[in-house]
């Protein structure tokens, strides 16, 4: 068995095919840019007011200020500014030449007719300069970008309203035992419904690739291998969950070897997780999971997400919270990595929950993420600072 550091290296090490396609940047959420996206204009696109007030030189604040126009957002100024001179001015209005501030409308009283006085001795430029948040040309976001909603206004700003993404992987799930049912049935007896597809799907299709799922597949070895043969040719990633272990039924990584694929790692030094399998062939990409939820679960966002990423053009860059412990917590056995479901107290701090095993898949829904213990490591304080991954 290798270490779960060594699988994720291997994972990251597989060699992958990517393609693109053009999109509108309104169908681009969650998409992933397959080059650099740049600027068409300066941003702001001129010297503009940052202020309701007076535009004037800032050398004059002290004097009577003659007001020789009023300029609203969107307009072109008609007058240059000289001495002595000011335009009233608006938020996001085109700075008029000649000035070089502008005095905020509350800091400054009438005087006269067309007449302004500053109420302070000093003040802000209060002005957006031209290109000072973008440039033309610049790159706005990089190759390799996932994007999300804060993206969407800059797309737009830029001019960036088509370009190129990362075609999205097709990933098939496939579930296999004779004692699944879906779970628009009834289980009865020694059935049980099936979880791990569509928890898988939902995990798939929150990254955005494509999900396409074939069922549940019996445990014979003949059945198992015409299916993966057949899906193997329609999808670059298969997700297969159950099978995988060392049982008189757990046909996949027969199967697998049957149809050529080149295994990279099965079984590795984790809990849960410990019978995954991990193969390839020319063309296609394939895990096999464990049958237990929390199990399928954990391997998915620890292993197959990285792989799904990198399918999709770009690096999983996991994000890592550093937390205090608020329980003791102790383990007896330590020859594997445990990743463990913790939620979190209300100030914040990592709270051990009452986890019965791979099987609980309820623990889901109370947990806030998973907590990595590394081989060897048998007792976490109270107190103690830990390293959670929130999925």
């Amino acid at each position: 068995m290798i270490t779960l550091s060594q699988a994720l290296q291997l994972v990251d090490n597989t060699q992958v095919n990517t393609s693109t396609e053009k999109i509108n940047f309104l169908k681009s959420l969650s998409r992933i840019s397959a080059k650099n996206l740049i600027s068409d204009v300066n941003m702001p696109p001129f010297n503009k007011s940052a202020v309701d007030g007076y535009a004037c030189k800032i050398n004059e604040i002290d004097k009577n200020l003659e007001v020789i126009e009023t300029i609203q957002a969107g307009e072109v100024p008609q007058k240059i500014i000289s001495q002595n001179q000011c335009s009233k001015i608006f938020t996001g209005a085109m700075l008029p030449l000649g000035a070089d501030c502008v005095l905020m409308v509350e800091d400054t009283e009438v005087v006269a007719e067309n007449q302004i006085r500053y109420l302070r001795n000093e003040t802000n430029r209060n002005i957006a300069f031209c290109g000072e948040d973008v440039k033309k040309g610049e790159i706005i976001l990089p190759k390799g970008t996932i994007i999300g909603p804060k993206h969407i206004g800059i797309l737009a700003a830029t001019g960036n309203i088509a370009f190129e993404v990362f075609a999205k992987p097709r990933i098939a799930v496939v579930v296999t035992g004779n004692e699944l049912v879906e779970p628009d049935e009834i289980p009865y007896t020694s059935k049980i419904r099936n979880s791990n597809a569509y928890q898988l799907i939902s995990q798939i299709e929150k990254l955005g690739a494509i999900s396409n799922y074939y069922g549940i597949i019996p445990d014979d070895f003949e059945k198992l291998k015409n299916a993966i043969s057949k899906i193997a040719t329609e999808n670059e990633l298969i997700l297969l969950t159950g099978g995988v272990s060392m049982g008189d039924f757990d046909f996949i990584p027969q199967v697998l070897d049957n149809l050529g694929f080149t295994k990279l790692f099965h079984r590795i030094l984790v809990q849960p997780g410990k019978p995954v399998l991990f193969a390839e062939n020319s063309q296609t990409k394939c895990f096999g999971l464990p049958g237990n939820p929390v199990s399928t679960f954990m391997i998915f966002e620890y292993l197959v997400k990285p792989l799904i990423f990198k399918m999709m053009g770009t690096k999983f860059e996991p994000i890592c919270l550093n937390l205090e412990m608020s329980d003791n917590y102790f383990r007896q056995k330590t020859e594997r990595t445990l990743l463990l479901p913790i939620g979190l107290t209300k100030d914040g701090k990592v709270k051990i929950l009452n986890y019965h095993g791979s099987a609980h898949v309820s623990i889901l829904t109370e947990a806030f993420g998973f907590l990595e213990i590394p081989i060897g490591q048998s007792v976490i304080n109270q107190g103690d600072r830990v390293n959670v991954r929130p999925f």
